[in-house]
């Protein structure tokens, strides 16, 4: 656990430099709308930072889009029809290979418009009343693979929850492997 804070800390103090930063100062406006790229882009690359300490081979991808509802289903894309989000921010973690020991982690931001409309959003996700659509089922390679009877964790930071899922393609995988993996992949 020690090691797992540690990786994570250090991530966070590296990745102060990675966005940059602009020639002018930004308002008001623009600085809450980028806070969900900043918050998913460093909580991705901490996951994907703290798999790797872990001696784990990953490839990260992410996405970003102001369309929740298209990237739904089930009860929480009725929810997002009448209670659009703001924007999402959506990654895939690739441990492995497809053909022999594949596991994917999918990692979803929603930011919702009140701290309300989170809190009611994050109890519909951990009721599994449908999902954000990971990322991964959109790309040709995992589009077959669906995240039943995955073992996720997910929270909440102002107007933001967050989701993780693990899903490994393999039944042989132990669960300490997929908890561990769990834990690494944490975005608070």
């Amino acid at each position: 656990m020690i090691a797992i804070a540690a990786v994570v800390a250090v991530a966070s103090i590296t990745g102060i430099g990675i966005l940059g930063s602009k020639a002018s100062k930004p308002t008001h406006s623009q600085s809450i709308e980028d806070k969900l790229s900043r918050e998913a882009r460093a909580g991705f690359r901490r996951a994907d930072a703290a798999l790797k300490a872990g001696q784990l081979e990953t490839e990260l991808s992410m996405d970003f889009d102001t369309d929740c509802t298209r990237h739904s289903e089930g009860k929480i894309r009725d929810y997002f029809q009448s209670h659009p989000c703001k924007r999402m921010a959506r990654a895939y973690i690739q441990i492995g290979d497809i053909h022999r020991d594949l596991i994917l982690v999918a990692i979803s931001w929603v930011e919702m418009p009140s701290a309300t409309s989170a809190k009611e959003y994050m109890q519909l996700v951990d009721t599994d009343a449908g999902n954000v659509i990971e990322l991964s089922r959109e790309t040709k390679p995992f589009k077959n693979i669906t995240f039943e009877d995955r073992t996720y964790i997910s929270g909440i930071k102002e107007i933001f929850v967050w989701h993780v899922e693990v899903k490994p393609t393999f039944s042989t995988t132990p669960d300490s492997v997929i908890n561990d993996i769990l834990a690494r992949s944490r975005q608070q």
